[in-house]
């Protein structure tokens, strides 16, 4: 039966699993949604502000002001469609990519000027329109279960017939502010959207590469995919689009794997080709609704007034910016009271809100540079809160209630920074809105509760707990003095000693017990000695290794000196009596470690011990038995020797002790005398090789210091690990740590 959990654990994880399933609970409801859309998404675009769109889109805007110059009614519904198709005309010339026209045709007008707009859109070749999309509702039983269709309506015959292609733009309506568009509409077959049928079209060079990509990976869809070129090729747009989007759907990680193909095969296509190649990726693999990286507010994306493109001839610098540019043409109002087709977004302010035609600007300008916003997968969502939620509470649980707040405060900034970083990176949507505003105050206050019961409960438990160890009356004056503050002075940081007898077996067998115990006795006396006078405590003594510790509030550059000079004075006082032939200068081994103990009773059925417990202990031991492994005397990790620059030591390398999954940094303190600077510099330089996998590099290095000092212990040591290493080369991940197989 393992050992029970100790009650700080016990709070930490049962605080941590608090957190984690407030939060999870959170966010598989649809309220974790609207928060997360309605506060963490604003909270990231407030933080990164507006940014550059990318270049190749143009909105033409129609306007009161637009009407009033042309001379028109204000309303452009009720516009002579003569005048659209003088527009494809006058920009005919200058081959702009696209032309869409995020605005309906449904009733006829004059019959001359829809004859017109029908004969410009044919010439121009390269059209998109806006298509009606219809929902019928009705009730099967009242109140109860309702029958919903979507339907698309149809522009006026002749117009429709002259674009390329016709799609259908709705926009979510199920909150009151516009977080993301539609690809496909699944209610009308997964028929494609304006945005994505007018990228398509955009980037129709890419489907011959796309295709082939496709065929290769998935040849069953080479006859299908045949059909689709040739509907893209034709006035059947969307319908060949249905199809690719079919393929994508019957596998799953199709797009995965396509992405993979386009990235490494980077020098085959150019920078614009692969672009183009991942955005149609993202628009078929992707899932129907994509959340929009709007890049400010409205007419952040380049926007020029309807009525200059019907100049003759056009403004010059006007003219040179139409060329391969997708042009988008819509409502676009800037006065708030005379806004119509507008939509609440993120980046709404003074009660203008964003036209149609740029929320659909900016879905296309986010598939041109592939900088969408983008959710994690659900259970990685779920994950990340819970994961938050458990680091939270472990840390608020270390700490007192005065530290506490400041403690979360700086985690949950931190936290901000981190999300937010990576959100103006590359548009990675973490949870923001549920960590900091539910689960951060939440683990807060149900941590101060915590403490507050768990110091009450070990204030009446300290005093039954020295009474074991001390008289009552000094039991009271320490109880008096702590004035609460036993549980923390329980969990200490100190700097940990551990020694042991070299070849102690041996000499047990071939010495009788009294002999033995007078030997151990003036031993532990040279070390003990050494021990006090540099301000160290010994803790326990068990056979013929000893535990000393220094014990401090908080990591001290003193007392990490005071236990290292320690140890080279025990190995110095120990060569000393070997020179004089004593007989108990016994070879020593010792190891060195720093960092958090937990001080308290061990034992049960009436007999304890006050000693430490922890990590730190038991690290020092494995850094006291390395000795023997690598032929040193003295060991200590990197955190004891941080900052004592004064010391002779010398860096061997990072280790992994076994049972453990992090490397420790260590190094030797040199008692003798200082190792060569320029066989320190070689030894060093062996182990950079070692660590570069460049091990017949390593050989040579460490035999040529081997050559100069042929009992070097860690030369040999690593020269040995070089030719395992050639034999049973490191897997993926390695990186020159040594991996111990035993303790």
């Amino acid at each position: 039966m393992g050992l029970p959990l100790p009650r700080t654990v016990i709070r930490s994880l049962a605080l941590g699993l608090f957190a984690a399933a407030c939060g999870v609970v959170l966010a598989i409801t649809p309220a974790g949604l609207w928060l997360e859309e309605s506060a963490g998404l604003w909270t990231l675009f407030t933080l990164r502000g507006k940014v550059s769109p990318p270049g190749g889109l143009l909105i033409a805007s129609i306007d009161r002001r637009t009407a009033e110059r042309l001379g028109y009614n204000t309303d452009p519904v009720k516009w002579s469609r003569s005048v659209h198709a003088g527009m494809l005309r006058s920009v005919a010339p200058y081959s702009p990519s696209v032309t869409a026209f995020d605005m309906l045709f449904r009733d006829p007008r004059d019959s001359a000027g829809d004859a017109a707009l029908a004969q410009a859109m044919t010439e121009a070749g390269s059209v998109v329109l806006c298509q009606k999309l219809e929902a019928d509702s009705d009730e099967i039983v009242p109140a109860v279960t309702r029958y919903h269709q979507e339907r698309l309506l149809p522009n006026v015959q002749a117009i429709s017939e002259a674009a390329r292609a016709s799609a259908p733009f709705p926009l979510p309506k199920a909150s009151k502010r516009v977080n993301y568009f539609w690809t496909f509409k699944e209610g009308v077959g997964d028929y494609p959207t304006l945005p994505v049928v007018t990228y398509q079209l955009h980037a129709l060079e890419a489907i011959n590469p796309l295709f082939a990509l496709i065929s290769r990976i998935l040849p069953a869809s080479s006859e299908r995919l045949e059909e689709a070129r040739a509907l893209m090729q034709s006035r059947r747009l969307p319908e060949g689009m249905r199809i690719v989007r079919e393929i994508f759907n019957e596998n799953a990680s199709l797009g995965e794997l396509l992405v993979r193909e386009v990235t490494r095969a980077d020098g085959a296509y150019f920078p614009y080709q692969q672009r183009l190649l991942k955005g149609l990726i993202r628009v078929y693999g992707g899932s129907p609704r994509q959340y929009l990286n709007f890049y400010g507010p409205v007419r952040t994306v380049k926007t020029i007034p309807y009525d200059t493109l019907l100049q003759s001839p056009l403004d010059p610098s006007l003219a040179a910016t139409l060329k391969h540019v997708i042009l988008l043409v819509g409502l676009a109002e800037t006065i708030p009271s005379e806004q119509r087709d507008a939509f609440y977004t993120v980046f709404s302010d003074n009660g203008l809100d964003m036209p149609g035609v740029e929320i659909a600007a900016t879905a296309i300008a986010n598939l041109l540079d592939g900088t969408g916003v983008t959710p994690p997968p659900f259970y990685l969502f779920l994950g990340l809160i819970a994961a938050w939620g458990g680091a939270l509470s472990a840390i608020c649980s270390s700490v007192r209630p005065t530290r506490m707040i400041m403690a979360a405060i700086l985690l949950g900034l931190l936290y901000l920074y981190g999300v937010s970083a990576l959100f103006n990176q590359n548009g990675s949507w973490l949870p923001l809105a549920i960590p900091l505003l539910v689960q951060l105050p939440v683990v807060v206050i149900a941590a101060s509760i915590q403490y507050a019961l768990e110091t009450r409960r070990q204030q009446k438990e300290i005093r039954s707990l020295f009474m074991q160890y001390l008289p009552e009356q000094v039991v009271d004056d320490l109880t008096g003095a702590m004035n609460g503050v036993a549980v923390q002075n329980r969990d200490v940081y100190a700097v940990c000693l551990y020694t042991d007898i070299g070849n102690y077996t041996a000499l047990s067998e071939s010495l009788p017990p009294l002999e033995l115990a007078a030997r151990l006795n003036s031993y532990f006396g040279v070390l003990i000695n050494q021990i006090k006078q540099h301000g160290g405590v010994v803790s326990n003594i068990v056979g013929d290794s000893l535990l000393a510790m220094w014990v401090t509030g908080k990591d001290d550059q003193t007392s990490r000196g005071a236990a290292c000079d320690c140890a080279l004075d025990i190995q110095r006082s120990l060569d000393e009596l070997r020179a004089a032939e004593t007989p108990h200068a016994l070879p020593t081994r010792i190891g060195l470690h720093v960092g958090k103990i937990h001080l308290g009773q061990v034992g049960a059925a009436g007999h304890y011990e006050y000693r430490p417990v922890g990590d730190i202990v038991n690290t020092a031991t494995r850094l006291e038995g390395l000795n023997k492994m690598v032929g040193t005397t003295i060991l200590a990790s990197s955190e004891v020797v941080v900052g004592l620059e004064r010391l002779p030591t010398r860096y061997l390398g990072r280790f992994v002790f076994v049972g453990k999954g992090a490397a420790l940094s260590i190094y030797a303190l040199m008692h003798h005398e200082t190792f060569p600077t320029d066989l320190d510099g070689c030894f060093r330089e062996a182990l950079a090789a070692y660590a570069d996998r460049s091990f017949m590099e390593a050989e040579e290095l460490f035999t040529r210091v081997l050559a100069s000092v042929p009992e070097d212990g860690p030369s040999t040591f690593y020269l040995e690990s070089c030719k395992e290493a050639r034999e049973n080369r490191p897997g993926e991940g390695w990186n020159g740590e040594i991996r111990l197989q035993s303790k």
